[in-house]
């Protein structure tokens, strides 16, 4: 949650005590002083205003798992053990699993309570690979690793997978790196050469190996910080790049001004151009002038995004994300 809209919804601030608090830079996230509001607050946060403590937030925990067969990845089962059940922790009802694995399948194991960084491990998006230990019982051949590469097609989710990489380790056994987790994706891979497969091992996700120290039915803690953290860049992430720096290159020269510059021109604001300076060649709205902005001209990303489109027109808003948007699509298309 943003941090403008976690101290709105408290009931000592309102939306105007919020935006001075920021820029007052008198709030404080994990320690760090905030003046932006779209910083993130998380449940592990702790926030504070003027010393006095909003959230104290609750310690994030981590472990790493060697899960042995015959164990369900699952937090509760009636027939079988569970892999919570070999943890000796409290609370581990607040605990979940980030990335299961099948019934006989050995490995890797990773077990949270923080909701925000599992799915960045497990989600497609991330690219993160998924690095398994095989054995089959047929012999493994080069066209393997050529139809994995390529993707194979599901049937039942009517979809292709993504490329995978497969190294060859010896007649019957091999390595195999996926990005996705689809339901059996690594048996069903293999059975579309009809190879069944006979033992499966995760060795790794992402920059997280499994522990040699560790015995299957063991685990152990990872401490928050370098040891957990990983930072692809998502495809959301990808496009607002885009988009910012896209922003950037052809904001009108009211929306790059600093703030606090006085306006001493009149004439800017009455001209039947949109913007002085610029010339989009579309026809301006109805009115035929911009409103007069005062002091509150702001950039247009940043700690005022919101103050920015507030003292706008809603044409100017549509206009401006429309032709800000047209060069984004041909960005993206090439």
């Amino acid at each position: 949650m943003r941090v403008d809209r976690f101290l709105s919804n408290l009931p000592c601030f309102n939306r105007q005590q919020v935006r001075l608090l920021l820029v007052e830079r008198r709030v404080r996230i994990d320690g760090q002083t905030v003046d932006d509001p779209h910083a993130q607050v998380r449940e592990f946060s702790r926030v504070e205003v003027d010393e006095q403590v909003l959230q104290a937030g609750r310690p994030a925990r981590y472990f790493m798992l060697h899960k042995p067969p015959g164990c369900v990845s699952a937090t509760r089962d009636p027939q079988h053990p569970t892999v919570l059940d070999l943890l000796d922790e409290p609370d581990k009802d607040d605990l979940h699993i980030a990335g299961r694995l099948d019934f006989n399948t050995t490995g890797l194991m990773l077990i949270t309570n923080d909701g925000s960084w599992s799915r960045r491990l497990t989600q497609p998006q991330t690219k993160l690979p998924k690095v398994y230990y095989v054995e089959t019982e047929q012999t493994i051949t080069a066209e393997y690793a050529v139809t994995f590469a390529r993707g194979l097609y599901f049937a039942f989710e009517d979809l292709t997978t993504q490329p995978a990489e497969l190294t060859l380790l010896g007649p019957k056994s091999a390595r195999l790196s996926i990005v996705e987790g689809r339901y059996h994706q690594v048996k069903r891979m293999f059975g579309h050469f009809d190879n069944k497969v006979l033992r499966l091992h995760r060795e790794r996700m992402g920059p997280l190996t499994l522990d040699a120290h560790l015995e299957p039915g063991q685990y152990r803690a990872l401490s928050p910080g370098k040891s957990i953290s990983f930072e692809p860049a998502t495809a959301g992430q990808k496009c607002r790049t885009i988009f910012q720096s896209v922003l950037a290159q052809q904001s009108p020269p009211c929306l790059n001004q600093t703030v606090g510059r006085n306006v001493t021109d009149e004439s800017q604001h009455t001209s039947k151009k949109p913007f002085a300076g610029w010339n989009p060649q579309v026809p301006p709205c109805s009115s035929g002038k911009l409103p007069a902005y005062n002091n509150t001209r702001r950039p247009l990303f940043g700690s005022t995004w919101a103050l920015s489109f507030r003292r706008m027109p809603t044409c100017h808003i549509a206009r401006a994300i429309l032709l800000r948007a047209y060069p984004l699509a041909r960005s993206l298309m090439t």
